[in-house]
């Protein structure tokens, strides 16, 4: 068996034990209030903190971990990061989930779908969650001998090491490195460009477009950003006419209602962009990025989501409708978030 087959498996079996339990979807704030909570018994969230660790100790919740969550504690100092990675291993069970594999993940779906003529009916058919070592996406692990007979044993071995490699484990490695800056910041420009040019083509045209319009533009601008990443994704499918396949890719979306259950996190970024596109008073800062892309992640594979209150009203507005089209509880306030914890 392949080192790569073991890692699948160990996948498949974290995704069976997942399933069983509630995922909750804590965005960095609330990481970093919880971490601080351990830390002191007086902090307003500790009754929170408290009851997470109880339910994740009972086998009744989890909270996996996101790069995205990841990424933005590296801004913060060392000493702070070790205390939001000590509630990261206590609370996640050292699972993670990649946005950078979920989108790669996606789109292949998408393409096998505009090409066999197969409906995804569920999304769990994918291997989404994987291990805190993976955090930065998949490691190639290639040495020596390792598939010649005889090496099944150091090959589970190995894969069992890097399935028990914690999050603190990993902010001690990076612990010279200087608090980071994302570049979360670049990506909210790009949004901005875009909102601006859907602004002057509804002056151009004298007409304001349609929620649905402004909607698919934004789907569309989003897929045509990924477009050299996505007909490169095509040909390492060995599929003919790339660029004909990502025409129909751009077809299929351009109704993004009927998209059912495909590319959710590209409509999720593309909707909550779609909120900004259409009222002309909102700016994207890179917060508002932050938020869209743990929105991405929260929504298609959690039950629930504690975010701030800026974007729980976005996703639960009547244009969105998120919660309940992804059948994902949000909720922004301390007291109401722990009385759903309460109540599981």
């Amino acid at each position: 068996m392949s080192i790569e087959t073991i890692i699948l498996y160990q996948k498949l079996n974290i995704k069976k034990e997942i399933n069983k339990k509630t995922k909750i979807y804590l965005d960095t704030n609330y990481w970093k209030n919880i971490a601080e909570a351990k830390a002191s018994s007086q902090n307003k969230f500790s009754k929170l903190y408290n009851l997470l660790s109880e339910k994740v100790t009972s086998g009744k919740i989890i909270c996996p971990v996101s790069n995205v969550n990841f990424i933005e504690t590296l801004k913060q100092n060392h000493n702070s990061r070790l205390r939001v990675a000590s509630v990261f291993d206590e609370l996640s069970n050292l699972v993670a989930i990649d946005l950078n594999q979920i989108l790669l993940l996606e789109d292949i779906l998408l393409i096998h779908s505009l090409n066999s003529g197969e409906s995804v009916s569920n999304l769990e058919k994918i291997p989404i969650w994987t291990f805190a070592a993976f955090i930065f996406g998949e490691i190639d692990i290639s040495l020596p001998n390792l598939n010649q007979s005889g090496s099944e044993k150091l090959k589970h071995a190995l894969v069992n090491k890097i399935k028990e490699q914690s999050f603190t484990e990993i902010f001690n490695t990076l612990s010279n490195s200087p608090a980071k800056e994302t570049f979360f910041r670049e990506l909210a420009k790009d949004e901005n460009e875009i909102s601006e040019k859907l602004k002057e083509y509804s002056k151009t045209i004298n007409k304001k477009p349609s929620w649905s319009q402004i909607y698919s533009f934004a789907l569309t601008g989003n897929l045509l950003k990924s477009k050299e990443r996505i007909i490169k994704l095509i040909e390492e499918l060995k599929l003919p006419e790339p660029n004909i396949q990502f025409e129909k890719i751009l077809k299929k979306t351009m109704n993004v209602k009927k998209l059912d259950q495909y590319i959710p996190s590209r409509k999720i970024i593309s909707g909550i962009h779609a909120i900004y596109s259409h009222d002309s008073a909102r700016i994207y800062d890179p917060n508002d990025f932050e938020d869209s892309l743990h929105s991405c992640l929260a929504l298609p594979y959690y039950d629930i989501f504690f975010t701030d209150k800026s974007n729980a009203k976005i996703l639960t507005s009547d244009l969105l409708s998120f919660d309940k089209i992804y059948n994902c509880k949000i909720e922004y306030n301390l007291e109401k978030c722990i009385e759903i914890i309460e109540s599981i």
